[in-house]
């Protein structure tokens, strides 16, 4: 799922994977590494003929990064039409990004913003790799607040030899990318909020999944930016230089794909959700995780995530909700049981997310865990591997952030998420010490 976000998976939405283990942590998921063995989301096969659904069949697509939005749109996912998507509005986005401008002069660039992973990643102008060609480049040369950076743990230390510096690779599913770091003027909000801050100058990328890529680079925001240094981290950055108010941002997407979507950088918008933001603590100090007991379809529990729990992961890079491979089966077998035509949406159960100490768990509805067109409908759950202490993993990407209204919240010491229900509708800028970045919708 590498960024993707089936994915850009889904970039779900996704798109980066795994560093070299020399380099800092943070530069990708391991839910989005090699995942050779796990299986996409469940698709149940509508008959040519009538459009009805023929039984419990399931067409399993493989779910690693950019290679499944590929595959989605081969079978036809781009051909979906605005009438359709009005008809059902459960036409969803596989993968958002949004602009920010680099370097003096400013240059443009279109970026996913990804919780997931923990570095922007922009092709350099010396990059010979057909994928760099095809996009806009950042070139340090030509930008006269730029600095090489030798070593990631020497962030504001210019370069003292080209020969000797670090350099980072970062594997995915379907490609992989190497750069060097350098650091030089990002700015978001049409140019208006600017941070000085480390990344990856990319020298060599892979042509899958880049080259067909619609946007340039990805923008990190995991919390292991800052564990490596608050240098990488651009929210970090914005609040450190008083650019903005509060070192966290906030995310609200669009129900439907040319809805997009916006990130707000130093606050949050009341008018985005209704009632109270109901606030969760971080446990980890590399992604944005929070800890839950159960997850089920329907009334009761099906006692998923065992006496443990499960670790539970929001990431902006990916389209799909994620999970082990047994909870995947046991939430697929339910669903196929309860309601194994796909023209029965109004039959399919609650999904629920029950989380320690809240009285009310967080919900969607079946028309926010399904992708239904004229010929598929897909119950957007993929398999993730078991994290590294071995407790069951759950990535809510797109389909819940969707629903709720999500805040980073990456004050020091106390680190924190918060949801509230999505409300739609048009909101304006906050204006004073808080930037927004609209994003587009991509399917």
């Amino acid at each position: 799922m590498m960024l993707a976000l089936v994915m850009l998976t889904a970039v779900a939405l996704a798109v980066l994977a795994s560093e070299a283990a020399a380099a800092p942590t943070g530069g990708a998921p391991f839910w989005r590494a090699e995942r050779k063995g796990l299986k996409g989301p469940l698709s149940l096969r509508l008959g040519a003929a009538s459009g009805q659904h023929r039984g419990a069949q399931a067409l399993l697509q493989a779910s690693s990064g950019l290679a499944t939005r590929s595959a989605l749109r081969r079978s036809g996912r781009r051909a979906l039409t605005a009438t359709w998507e009005e008809a059902t509005g459960i036409i969803h986005a596989l993968q958002y990004f949004g602009m920010v401008t680099v370097g003096n002069p400013m240059k443009d660039f279109k970026v996913v913003f990804d919780t997931g992973s923990a570095y922007l990643f922009l092709p350099n102008g010396d990059c010979e790799s057909d994928a760099c060609h095809v996009h806009h480049q950042y070139n340090a040369n030509t930008s006269r607040s730029s600095m090489q950076i030798g070593y990631a743990d020497s962030p504001t230390k210019a370069m003292e030899s080209d020969i000797a510096r670090d350099t980072i690779q970062v594997s995915f599913a379907s490609g992989q990318a190497s750069g060097n770091y350098v650091r030089d003027d990002v700015c978001i909000g049409g140019g208006g909020f600017c941070a000085k801050m480390d990344f990856v100058s990319a020298s060599d990328e892979s042509d899958d999944p880049f080259k067909n890529a619609t946007w340039d680079g990805i923008l990190g925001m995991s919390p292991a930016a800052t564990s490596n240094g608050a240098q990488f981290s651009l929210y970090s950055q914005l609040f450190a230089g008083k650019a903005v108010a509060r070192p966290l941002f906030s995310v609200y997407l669009g129900e439907r794909p040319r809805d997009g979507g916006e990130i707000t950088f130093g606050n949050w918008k009341k008018e985005r959700f209704e009632g109270e933001i109901t606030w969760v603590p971080v446990t980890s100090t590399d992604y944005w995780q929070f800890e839950i007991k159960d997850v089920s379809l329907g009334e009761g529990s099906q006692s998923l995530c065992g006496e443990t729990g499960c670790h539970a992961v929001v990431d902006t890079g990916s389209s799909l909700l994620m999970g082990p491979p047994e909870m995947v089966a046991a939430l697929s077998g339910k669903l196929a049981t309860i309601a194994g035509d796909c023209n029965k949406l109004g039959d399919m159960p609650t999904l629920r997310f029950t989380v320690a100490g809240l009285s009310n768990p967080f919900e969607l509805r079946p028309e926010d865990y399904m992708d239904v067109g004229p010929d598929t409908c897909t119950f957007v759950w993929g398999e993730a591997p078991a994290s590294p202490d071995g407790k069951p993993l759950v990535v809510l990407g797109a389909p819940f952030i969707r629903q709720y209204y999500t805040v980073f919240d990456g004050t020091v010491n106390a680190t924190r998420l918060g949801f509230a229900p999505v409300v739609r509708g048009e909101v304006f800028a906050e204006g004073g010490l808080t930037a927004d970045v609209a994003l587009l919708g991509e399917t």
